[in-house]
């Protein structure tokens, strides 16, 4: 439990730098809302969607990605994944 509190608490650091605003992340789909106009280039994110048939933008503001996860440990690998390439 504590090794997950850490995780998470790393995940967020980095989510704040990539102008994360929210994730709601479930065993089906996680959603990344990002802030207006997010300090990362937004060309990254385009290229990963189109690498990508599970990732898809839910308005302007918000990333879907429908992707069964089993647990918190693979939801939080995709995040980091997903962080990563936009980062």
């Amino acid at each position: 439990a504590a090794k997950a509190l850490i995780e998470t608490h790393r995940l967020r650091l980095t989510a704040e730098k990539l102008g994360v605003k929210k994730i709601d992340a479930s065993a089906d789909v996680i959603v990344i809302q990002f802030v207006p106009d997010p300090p990362f280039d937004t060309a990254k994110l385009i290229a990963l969607m189109q690498r990508s048939k599970t990732m898809r933008l839910a308005g302007p503001e918000r990333l879907r990605i429908e992707e069964k996860t089993a647990n918190l440990d693979a939801r939080l690998q995709r995040l980091r994944e997903v962080f990563r390439a936009i980062g």
